[in-house]
């Protein structure tokens, strides 16, 4: 009974109360980069030791992958629906990055909020501008969540209880990232061939 209560209150979720869009990948992926990410902004400006993984599938979809600290991998994926959604963040926190430095502004701003939805399971990507020291430093804080119906402990009747990670994009992390994007095309088409070639290695 409760796993019925539990599927019910995450289509409610999935259909109504939090906007989740279906992504299916398909074939072998391959990594096209490793963004350098920090877990704090305390060390946003150090030398940075994390990064966010990139990589793309056969069918036109592209992913980033945080890793938690007990070793889950939390994969976020883009379409041709969700990636213009990406790249919009991206640009608006260039956008405010600029702002932040001509007038020497700190803050914490909402970005923006990209969910994967796969029947009873969800993946979501939380975006949220940050500047410090007077407007000089900025990042992007992006929070990988994940939730599942089916399991207990991660999803409670009427309320979220999910595991969650933090990553920092630091300003020339965003940078490299958007460079990425807009390569993305490219390593679709790699991603192809490697699936159309890979019957040669029987």
């Amino acid at each position: 009974m409760r796993k019925l209560l539990l599927g019910v209150a995450a289509s409610l979720l999935l259909t109504g109360c939090v906007a989740s869009h279906s992504v299916k990948r398909e074939g072998s992926p391959i990594t096209v980069a490793d963004i350098p990410a920090a877990r704090s902004f305390e060390t946003i400006s150090g030398v940075i030791r994390d990064s966010i993984r990139m990589r793309v599938y056969p069918n036109n979809i592209s992913c980033l992958i945080a890793e938690h600290p007990t070793g889950k991998n939390f994969e976020v994926c883009f379409d041709e629906i969700l990636l213009p959604k990406m790249m919009s963040a991206l640009d608006k926190s260039i956008e405010w990055g600029n702002i932040a430095k001509t007038e020497n502004v700190e803050i914490k701003k909402f970005i923006d909020y990209i969910s994967n939805s796969m029947v009873v399971s969800n993946y979501g990507l939380s975006l949220e501008f940050v500047s410090i020291n007077d407007g000089n430093v900025w990042g992007i804080v992006m929070e990988f969540s994940y939730y599942n119906a089916m399991e207990n402990t991660n999803l409670s009747v009427g309320s979220y209880n999910s595991p969650k990670t933090t990553m920092i994009l630091p300003e020339k992390s965003v940078r490299s990232l958007i460079g990425h994007f807009n390569n993305v095309n490219n390593y679709y088409a790699k991603a192809k061939n490697n699936k159309d070639k890979s019957h040669l290695f029987q």
